[in-house]
Formats: structure tokens, sequence, C-alpha cells
């Protein structure tokens, strides 16, 4: 069985203000409650992903910087693919608030890699 949609706060506060019973506002307060705590759980586990969202991308800005200071092809092609990978990772995969427009994601790449011939 499918669950419930959950209720946004704005929802429960216009049920709330609408409600005429003592006990069905009581009811409106908790899933209020419970809508409010919810959301400071996403927005907290938001914080943290784009917190080490930010630490990865700084630790993979020397390592891309570091491929042009290398002539070994077969290494710098393995860790280039790498840094894709990781990048693709960090714009694709990890929640968002807004989701990406089509065409977007490749502008929004933070470490574009040289090609090796």
């Amino acid at each position: 069985m499918a669950e419930p949609k959950r209720k946004n706060w704005r929802q429960s506060c216009s049920a709330a203000l609408e409600a005429k019973d003592p006990d069905e506002l009581g009811e409106i307060v908790q899933e209020l409650n419970k809508v409010l705590t919810h959301e400071e759980l996403t927005m907290a586990r938001m914080q943290v992903v784009a917190e080490m969202n930010h630490h990865i991308r700084n630790t993979l800005s020397p390592i891309s910087l570091w491929l042009d200071a290398t002539d070994n092809q077969p290494l710098n092609r393995v860790i280039s693919e790498a840094v894709a990978r990781i990048d693709w990772a960090l714009r694709e995969i990890l929640p968002r608030a807004v989701p990406l427009r089509e065409g977007q994601s490749h502008d929004l790449g933070y470490f574009q890699t040289r090609r090796s011939s």
C-alpha cells in the first residue's frame, strides 16, 4: 500500500486556520510538527551534501591541474576519466532543489579536462 502524500507546512497551516473542532486542530498541529521536523532533517541533509560537494571539488582541483604538468598520457587518461565520473556524480546524482534543464548539466561541469588525441 502506497504511503499517503505528506502535506507541506503551508497546507498544514491553511488546514489549521480552517479547523473548527479543537481535536481536529490538535491533529493538524501534530501533523504540522511532523512536517516541520521532516523539513528540518531534509535541509540538514542537503547542507551536508552541499558541504561534501564543496570539499570534494576542492580536493579534485589540484588533481585536475596536475594533469597539465605531466606527459604520462595513460595516467592522464585514467585520472581525467575518474575526475569526470566524480564531477558527473556531484552534478547528476546528488539531490538538488531544482532539477537541471536539458543540456545544462554539461555547462555546469567544473572540471573540463582536455581530450587526449
